[in-house]
């Protein structure tokens, strides 16, 4: 289809997809992904292994020694105790949640692991924090993504075989959302690979489990369903994505070096996912995507923060794209030789 004289938007999309999906990295890059996770889980059992208790032995313990912290906690502190008491409660909460319901699998989710007895993992968990283990993988293998689907192509000249059959702004739209679009599937991806290789290794039972955690608005331990959340945490990302692709195609287009496009943009990618912020308005916080990942308010979508992040989103995003768009439609692509 290339040969058209004015390819549409869906021929675009397919041959954008299909250049990423034939290439030979693709193999390298799934092996990597299931070479990657299998490692990791199994070094997990084998630390799990080396734990004699159940995770309702963990949870007696640490209710016990929370009780008492709480109670105390202003002496505490005096002596040298720096856990925060909102931290404190939570991992309380969640202790007497586990307790009361008698659940032997561990929920404390991404709460700080400040325990007498560490909480033995287990599939569920395990799922749950997928999201958090592979992040940097994640930035590594987006990051290539978006250098190979534009700058490469900037550089090496050969984006003006498509120059010539169809409009840059539709060039421009479809590399945007193919790259969100293989990131979505890359992240799926990984958690398949997670929930069944944590399910042969550490049991499909903990599965049956809802997700659990602490409502900070109304102070209480709430669930739902296990595969909802999962699903919010895979498609919450899509801001994320799409504001790490514009960044990087801005890198690609103002200086058209593959390898200062893929450092840049995975350098950004890991200061997103390490929560970085300097204070809620400063102007840094606009450059660094540390709340465009929505699925860190899974657990609460009504605070303030949830929506100063959507405003934050759309309007950094608007600005991106514009001075995307303009650059790229001015840049001047020329046979290199």
């Amino acid at each position: 289809f290339l040969h058209k004289k004015d390819l549409k938007m869906l021929n675009l999309l397919k041959f954008e997809f299909s250049k990423m999906i034939r290439g030979t990295y693709s193999f390298v890059i799934i092996l990597s992904i299931i070479f990657i996770i299998l490692t990791f889980n199994i070094y997990v059992k084998y630390k799990n292994n080396l734990i004699s208790y159940s995770p309702l032995d963990a949870y007696k313990t640490n209710y016990n020694t929370d009780s008492t912290l709480l109670s105390m906690y202003n002496q505490f502190v005096s002596l040298g105790y720096n856990e925060s008491f909102d931290n404190l409660t939570q991992r309380y909460l969640l202790e007497k949640y586990a307790l009361d319901n008698n659940i032997n699998y561990n929920i404390m989710n991404d709460i700080n692991s400040n325990y007498v007895q560490p909480i033995p993992y287990d599939a569920r968990y395990l799922l749950i924090q997928s999201f958090r283990y592979y992040s940097p993988l994640m930035c590594l293998l987006s990051s290539f993504i978006f250098c190979v689907l534009f700058t490469k192509e900037l550089s090496d000249n050969t984006i003006k075989i498509l120059l010539v059959r169809s409009s840059r702004i539709k060039i421009l739209l479809s590399k945007i959302i193919v790259s969100v679009l293989l990131c979505l599937l890359l992240q799926m991806f990984i958690v398949i690979c997670q929930f069944f290789i944590g399910g042969m290794l550490f049991g499909f039972d903990s599965y049956q489990l809802n997700y659990i955690f602490y409502n900070s608005s109304a102070q209480e331990v709430n669930s739902f369903n296990f595969f909802a959340f999962i699903l919010i945490s895979i498609f919450g990302k899509i801001p994320l994505f799409l504001g790490l692709c514009i960044f990087s195609f801005l890198l690609g287009v103002f200086f058209q070096n593959e390898t200062f496009s893929l450092i840049g943009s995975f350098f950004i990618a890991i200061l997103s996912i390490s929560n970085v912020s300097i204070s809620e308005f400063s102007t840094l916080d606009f450059l660094l995507l540390s709340d465009w990942d929505l699925s860190i308010f899974i657990n609460n979508f009504c605070n303030h923060a949830f929506f100063f992040s959507l405003f934050k989103i759309v309007l950094t995003l608007a600005i991106m794209f514009l001075l995307l768009s303009f650059k790229f439609s001015t840049i001047s692509i020329k046979n290199k030789y």
